[in-house]
């Protein structure tokens, strides 16, 4: 990641989120902001400046040179817009359920460590996704045109499928509240109990493929690479962390790659699905399959392929265009259902200056404890 230099005298605008998961702390971190040494210039709620067009050039203006995002993922990805349009640097203050972009820079979940970022942490420079919905009904027969009025960043994932159900659920204020830390458990496996595949067709642009050397950088293919299939999901990745406390994880993820990661899940019996699931987001390297193998079923794809696990693509690439047959079907941007097929992903030009440790050493949760709750995410998704 490329870093910024420090900023002087801090004075930040907080955007927060009144339902984020631990708003219960939100005036201690205020306060701690203020020891900290940062001048809390305003405090606004999301719903204030989420369909805001403007107003950040004004905030820099008026001498804010901070913005603060005090909530979950779906907070932060909402902020983004503005933090750019105001060419300002992001903090973050993780005060959702799972805060799954400040565990990828390695913000502390603590709220006195993470202020401590936000006071003396560097700015890096890292890539957005941005999602474009399209004038389009159906599987294409024709090329759609984008809606250039419409585009939204998001700065951890877009996803169509499986997490739909998922955030709808772990965004229930109830839920939260009755299921505290095992909500997102809770909601993984409600969600697979109501799974319906679906029919997709997926266009991949700008596709990074493998080169002989490991050290090399990858190829990347002008051709225009298309799936058809019945899949659970796809996820256009940008920031390698999900599931909260759980840590899954895409690997190979990199911030400032320009490229997103990819990621399909084919339709297959619930209990190979979840087996699927558990063992790509615990995977610790990226494993290249076997041209005899699965991945051998698709042989446009397969040089791009980063995954050996059957009925599982990873890809790395500028754009996926994705179309939905029948009724369109809902998107979720960074945990939020936001948008709805057929849509458009892929890297934005902008890029976003976010605040991290200058250490990003990774995973507050140890070995033993993550296994744990593996453990009981795989028997309360499986309904046993």
């Amino acid at each position: 990641m490329m870093k910024e230099p420090l900023l002087a005298q801090r004075r930040a605008i907080v955007i927060h989120s009144p339902h984020a998961g631990r708003s219960a702390s939100f005036s201690h971190a205020l306060t701690l902001l203020e020891h900290a040494g940062i001048e809390v210039v305003d405090v606004l709620p999301i719903a204030v400046v989420a369909d805001a067009v403007t107003g950040g050039q004004q905030w820099k203006a008026s001498g804010i040179n901070l913005v603060v995002a005090a909530g979950g993922d779906g907070v932060v990805g909402s902020v983004v817009r503005l933090a750019l349009d105001a060419h300002l640097p992001l903090g973050i203050l993780p005060l959702g359920t799972a805060n799954d972009l400040a565990r990828s820079v390695g913000i502390p979940q603590g709220l006195a460590s993470a202020v401590r970022v936000i006071a003396s942490g560097t700015a890096r420079v890292i890539d957005l996704g941005q999602a474009h919905p399209l004038l389009f009904d159906g599987l294409p027969t024709s090329h759609p045109s984008a809606r250039p009025d419409q585009h939204r960043f998001f700065a951890h994932a877009l996803t169509v499928g499986l997490s739909v159900q998922f955030a709808q659920i772990a965004t229930n204020k109830a839920i939260r509240q009755r299921y505290g830390r095992l909500t997102y458990p809770f909601a993984l496996g409600q969600a697979f109990k109501r799974y319906r595949p679906i029919d997709a067709e997926m266009h991949f642009q700008d596709v990074a493929l493998h080169t002989s050397s490991s050290s090399s950088p990858p190829l990347v293919t002008s051709d225009h690479l298309m799936l058809r299939s019945r899949i659970a999901q796809i996820t256009a990745v940008n920031a390698p962390i999900f599931w909260g406390a759980l840590q899954g994880r895409v690997p190979g993820v990199s911030f400032t790659d320009r490229r997103l990661d990819l990621v399909v899940f084919e339709d297959a019996p619930r209990s190979q699905l979840v087996g699927r699931m558990l063992h790509f987001f615990t995977s610790k390297h990226q494993c290249s399959p076997d041209k005899h193998g699965w991945h051998a079923q698709y042989p446009d794809l397969l040089p791009g392929a980063f995954t050996d696990i059957a009925g599982v693509h990873h890809l790395q690439a500028r754009s996926v265009t994705i179309f939905t047959q029948g009724q369109a079907q809902a998107v979720t941007l960074d945990g939020e259902v936001s948008l709805q097929t057929p849509i458009e992903a892929r890297v934005a030009d902008e890029q976003l200056q976010l605040l991290a440790p200058k250490d990003t050493s990774e995973s507050t949760l140890g070995t033993q404890a993550k296994a744990i709750w593996l453990a009981r995410l795989r028997l309360i998704m499986l309904g046993m």
